[in-house]
């Protein structure tokens, strides 16, 4: 696996993946347990490696959003 993909796979990228998916079912009112999410964050992490990822630039954007989701979401 070269290391492109790997970094995709690094336990942080999941675990960022895990916690969006899980921030935005719960938006829906969908609450989902580890099982769907882990699908969810497999699903978006294999995407991003097939179509070659986002730009720097997008990730960071990404990242703030979802952070700013999970802290709305323990707020509420």
């Amino acid at each position: 696996m070269d290391s492109e993909i790997e970094d995709y796979f690094e336990p942080q990228s999941f675990d960022g993946a895990m916690k969006g998916a899980r921030v935005g079912l719960g938006h829906y009112g969908i609450e989902a347990d580890d099982e769907i999410c882990t699908q969810v964050a497999v699903a978006v992490l294999t995407g991003f490696v097939v179509t070659g990822g986002l730009e720097p630039e997008s990730l960071e954007r990404l990242g703030d959003i979802v952070l700013r989701a999970a802290a709305a979401h323990l707020e509420s």
